[in-house]
């Protein structure tokens, strides 16, 4: 049995290398990666594994990007990561099992348990299993925006939403603003437009003029006596909470 672990920590792989050689002993490590783009050469050149353990955040990016660029990597996928938001995302990239970081060696087995149940009692179908539970996750968010179109005086181009980091009005418009500091000109006129559309679990209108996506909030640092700022991953900068939506923005994270 051959596994890939995907991993950037150093400290977090080797815990999770010795887990495996502890409890299967017989498995073979063919691969150890701590990037997308590193993932992405192995893949395109080297056999499917039977199993993967993926770490979500990397330094590159984040691992579902590599499920989208590479489609014919159908394996199961326990992933291992120190958030709790990225499940949804998680089982509709294969994923069997979500270990949240630090997890035990018990955690561990467990994980490992139930992907040989699943090998043993549903090999012949598994590839269908992994298709209906994506089909029944994707029913739950499907009337949430998935991606925008952005017309430009070039030609039309799609934004997926997993790479918006924060929307913002501007003078009668909106911008998309994504991981890499572009910004993008949406299709509509106000947030209270916008609004609707994006999933509440995954966007939240820290005031009157942005709304910020989970996945790129990095920290909270305190900023008045009622507001917040929000500090974003990859140096994007910070937003600011309002004196009215900062209760419902500690709400919101709480109900993570």
């Amino acid at each position: 049995m051959k596994i890939v672990i995907i991993e950037d920590e150093k400290p977090a792989r080797e815990k999770l290398k010795r887990f495996i050689q502890r409890y299967a002993p017989q498995v073979s490590i063919v691969a150890e990666l701590a990037s997308i783009s590193q993932a992405v050469d192995w893949f395109t050149t080297q056999p499917i594994p039977a199993l993967i353990f993926a770490d979500i955040e990397l330094l590159d990016g984040n691992v579902f990007h590599l499920f989208k660029q590479i489609p014919h990597v159908a394996c199961p996928v326990i992933f291992t990561t120190s958030y709790n938001q990225f499940w949804m995302e998680a089982f509709q990239s294969n994923g069997i099992e979500y270990l949240l970081k630090p997890f035990s060696y018990e955690r561990f087995t467990a994980a490992w348990d139930k992907y040989q149940i699943l090998q043993q009692n549903f090999s012949p179908d598994y590839h269908q299993i992994l298709q209906e539970i994506q089909q029944q996750l994707s029913n739950v968010s499907q009337n949430y925006k998935q991606r925008f179109t952005v017309k430009t005086k070039t030609g039309i181009y799609f934004l997926d939403i997993q790479e918006v980091a924060y929307l913002k009005a501007e003078q009668g418009v909106v911008f998309a603003y994504t991981q890499n500091k572009k910004r993008h000109l949406l299709p509509t006129n106000t947030l209270t437009q916008m609004e609707p559309l994006l999933n509440p679990a995954h966007f939240y209108r820290v005031n009157r003029s942005e709304i910020v996506h989970l996945l790129f909030i990095d920290h909270l640092e305190p900023y008045s006596k009622d507001s917040l700022a929000i500090i974003l991953k990859y140096n994007l900068g910070r937003l600011i909470s309002s004196q009215s939506r900062t209760p419902g923005l500690k709400q919101w994270l709480d109900g993570l």
